[in-house]
């Protein structure tokens, strides 16, 4: 009997030690509900432009530059829908690569960003 209790404080030691040294696989739920708030905001904003765009457009269908600013700002609701999608089953900030968690400055300039490399990349690093 003694020496099954002595092997489980052996393990139950380097359960600890190994817990101590893995990183947190994703964002708390205080965190996730600040990322949340940005992204509505971002999202409320960005339909709000959508809207005023596609307005202009109506005016003046051929205006090639109003075409491609509307089609980035849908571009760019769709990645904010997503994120959320992200946030409600607890993926958000996680690189879907690395499975590192990506930088919260990062997150917060860029919320839909998905991987460590596409992050670097729009922020120009």
């Amino acid at each position: 009997m003694y020496y099954y209790s002595e092997k489980l404080n052996i393990f139950a030691k380097i359960l600890y030690v190994m817990a101590k040294k893995i990183k947190p696989i994703r964002y708390s739920d205080t965190d996730l509900r600040e990322f949340k708030a940005i992204i509505d905001k971002r999202l409320f904003h960005s339909k709000i432009v959508l809207k005023y765009l596609e307005q202009q457009l109506e005016k003046n269908p051929a205006d090639d530059e109003m075409i491609a600013q509307t089609a980035v700002q849908r571009y760019t609701i769709t990645e904010l829908e997503e994120a959320l999608t992200r946030i409600q089953s607890r993926r958000f900030g996680v690189c879907e690569q690395t499975r590192a968690l990506i930088d919260k400055k990062t997150l917060k300039l860029i919320p839909y960003v998905k991987t460590v490399e596409d992050a670097e990349i729009l922020l120009g690093r």
